[in-house]
């Protein structure tokens, strides 16, 4: 079962098992797919959708939504951006992210890197887009393909340093950059020395991707030239997104900006900013694994 949860004034709402039956008299699926239970409905615009896969895109994660209390119509975004429904045969795609810390998904409308917010679409990037939880990992045919997050582009990691010392970054990370292969290619980028109020950038292979970036100052007075003070996880079909690191040398936070096209989450795993040295983690041969927390658990498949 899906939940749909808004923040602050985000409204609640609960997703229901598919009405298979329903799908089979509308011509939209095979009655012997009826049994395998593939599918959820989701509540979106104040009604409830069920999610569909095409045949042609039946194992993609691109779906269309089917209104169940309207014969033959789908979620359509509206030429004023507001959603409505429309015949089954031309509507928009659509497809399920991670949102930002991996606690829940963002419902994705497909070329225009707007996802749902009530009954309009906002900037994926941005806290207005909704949140979707559930309480079991995401079906397969609901999760983009490799092939698909290959198609999304490279991936991007930029750092921002906008705090009272002189740091850098590492980025540890692997990439499933075969769209016939669950195989990872594994790769460390270090930044060069990011002076305050400058950002550098790290362009990344294509693909589903998980790691971990680690941002260390420069603490020569304390007698280390090169400490970790934080630890970053992330993974998703495609990041896109800042690191913003803050504070001075004994108080640095750091916050993850998701971009428009990011579809990764990220999480603090660890931090020691109060002038001692850090001991920077290593990534391990099963970070993947290790970074998929809670909705990312069937991201890699």
């Amino acid at each position: 079962m899906i939940t749909h949860r808004r923040t602050h004034n985000r409204r609640l709402r609960r997703v229901a098992g598919l009405l298979a039956a329903s799908m089979v008299a509308l011509g939209l699926m095979a009655p012997a797919a009826q049994a395998e239970d593939n599918y959820q409905t989701i509540g979106v615009n104040n009604g409830t959708y069920t999610i569909l896969t095409d045949e042609g895109e039946a194992n993609s994660g691109v779906v269309r939504l089917l209104n169940n209390n309207a014969v033959g119509m789908c979620l359509e975004v509206g030429p004023d951006g507001a959603l409505t429904d429309a015949p089954c045969d031309h509507v928009s795609r659509w497809n399920l992210q991670p949102n930002r810390d991996g606690g829940g998904y963002l419902l994705r409308h497909i070329g225009d890197n707007k996802c749902v917010d009530g009954t309009t679409l906002a900037d994926c990037g941005s806290d207005a887009a909704d949140n979707y939880l559930t309480d079991s990992p995401m079906r397969p045919n609901l999760v983009l393909t490799r092939a698909a997050a290959i198609n999304l582009g490279k991936n991007s990691i930029t750092i921002c340093n906008w705090g009272g010392y002189l740091g850098r970054a590492v980025i540890d990370y692997k990439v499933q950059e075969d769209p016939n292969s669950t195989a990872e290619t594994s790769d460390r980028k270090a930044t060069d020395w990011i002076p305050v109020r400058q950002c550098r950038t790290e362009t990344l292979p294509a693909g589903k991707i998980a790691g971990q970036v680690e941002f260390r100052v420069n603490q020569g007075s304390f007698g280390n030239t090169d400490v970790s003070v934080h630890i970053w996880k992330f993974g998703g079909a495609h990041i896109d997104a800042t690191y913003n690191t803050y504070g001075g040398y004994c108080d640095s936070w750091l916050a993850f900006e998701p971009h428009s096209a990011n579809q990764a989450s990220s999480k603090e795993d660890w931090s020691n900013p109060k002038c001692h040295a850090g001991s920077g983690g290593n990534l391990a041969a099963t970070i993947i694994e290790q970074v998929l927390w809670g909705v990312l658990k069937g991201l890699f498949s």
